[in-house]
């Protein structure tokens, strides 16, 4: 696979700096033919530390500690998505979407082609942290609230988006680079939400615009606070990062076989089912040319079509969260896309990605729960259909 032995060296490196006594490495002293480099000052560290520890402390094997990573984050990414989902959309789309989530073309691309491990744990981290956001939303306590109505504490959501925020910067910076402008936005229709059950919206006037203000900005501490808490968490991360990153030598990423435009995903491509173990290359026939497949899955595209049938027929507030997953979709396919050069070029975060085709892995989560979403639609057919079974 593509970075398979990438991932065995990346470990190496870690556990050297490790024995030498630098357990947050940043110099890799092997790199660059013996002259090292500061790779894990500018690449998420966090993998090849749990590999070090595994390898260096447990005896395990530098190729079984890399396939027991691999296998943690598929276990934990359907566990993961299958507890954001049954938060809110119930039990059995949970299921749904974790199957779908964890079988995905792109996410078996991510190991069994690219193997691209960084990138592949990282995504377990994105279901955890709209988990915890969404917890700590619905944590905040109502402002007319009944003093017989016992509320949960935001502190636990508070944290577990605090941490899970700090494990996505950790594990992968481009990944949460790309991925936190979508986040906001879906904490911006959470806050709608939470708002609109306290004073419908429908419903503002002038003389509410001020009170509405304040109140947003108490509804919106708490996830606000916790992802705040895992910047601070992983500052020791990203602001060397942030502050040294112009430093490093990083030509050799950009430019040539890099160049995104080079890299495009043709619209047959999202849909066609062959399969390769290559690179990508430029043009329309990356499969015929033995390279990756590029597809979004037969199934739950089916699926996530499938489920914008129902989707007037849910409550407003899922259905605003269901529209945005949607839109975010979209949003992830259109910027794989040739017509999104300008974006490219002029848009900062839609490069961070560095192929075209990396948008995928965004598209892989508001898929999944669309997917997921169908399992509602079949509970509703089954009450018109079986009324009687319903009785009692």
């Amino acid at each position: 696979a593509h970075d398979a032995r990438h991932d065995v060296y990346f470990i190496f490196e870690y556990l050297r700096g490790i024995q030498g006594g630098d357990w947050l490495a940043r110099w890799s002293p092997d790199f660059s033919w013996g002259y090292g480099y500061p790779f894990f000052l500018i690449y998420g560290p966090f993998t090849s530390f749990l590999g070090a520890i595994l390898v260096g402390f447990l005896g395990v094997g530098y190729t079984q500690a890399v396939e027991l990573l691999f296998a943690g984050a598929i276990i934990a990414s359907g566990l993961a998505m299958y507890g954001y989902v049954r938060a809110w959309l119930g039990r059995n789309a949970g299921l749904v979407a974790a199957v779908a989530y964890v079988f995905l073309p792109y996410r078996l691309v991510e190991i069994y082609v690219r193997a691209s491990l960084a990138e592949y744990v990282a995504l377990r981290w994105l279901p955890l942290i709209l988990w915890a956001i969404r917890a700590a939303f619905q944590a905040t306590r109502p402002l007319h609230r009944s003093p017989f109505t016992v509320h949960r504490s935001p502190l636990p959501p508070l944290l577990a988006a605090a941490l899970s925020y700090a494990g996505l910067m950790l594990t992968s910076n481009l990944v949460a680079l790309i991925f936190t402008p979508l986040l906001a936005l879906y904490c911006l229709v959470l806050l709608l939400n939470r708002i609109d059950e306290e004073q419908p919206l429908r419903r503002l006037s002038k003389e509410s615009f001020f009170p509405l203000i304040a109140n947003g900005i108490r509804i919106a501490f708490a996830p606000a606070a916790g992802l705040l808490l895992g910047l601070l968490l992983s500052a020791f991360f990203w602001m060397p990062a942030l502050s040294e990153g112009s430093l490093v030598n990083q030509d050799q990423w950009y430019g040539g076989y890099y160049d995104p435009e080079l890299h495009f995903v043709y619209p047959h491509q999202l849909f066609e089912p062959g399969w390769g173990f290559g690179i990508s290359q430029p043009g329309p026939d990356d499969v015929q040319q033995g390279a990756l497949s590029f597809q979004l899955g037969a199934a739950p595209l089916a699926l996530a079509m499938l489920a914008l049938v129902g989707l007037r027929a849910l409550p407003a507030g899922r259905r605003r969260e269901l529209w945005l997953l949607l839109a975010w979709l979209l949003l992830a396919i259109f910027l794989m896309l040739p017509i999104s050069t300008w974006a490219w070029r002029h848009v900062g975060f839609v490069s961070f990605a560095q192929f075209p085709w990396r948008w995928l892995m965004i598209a892989a989560l508001p898929l999944a729960v669309l997917a997921g979403s169908t399992a509602l639609l079949g509970g509703r057919l089954s009450r018109t259909l079986y009324p009687e079974e319903q009785l009692g």
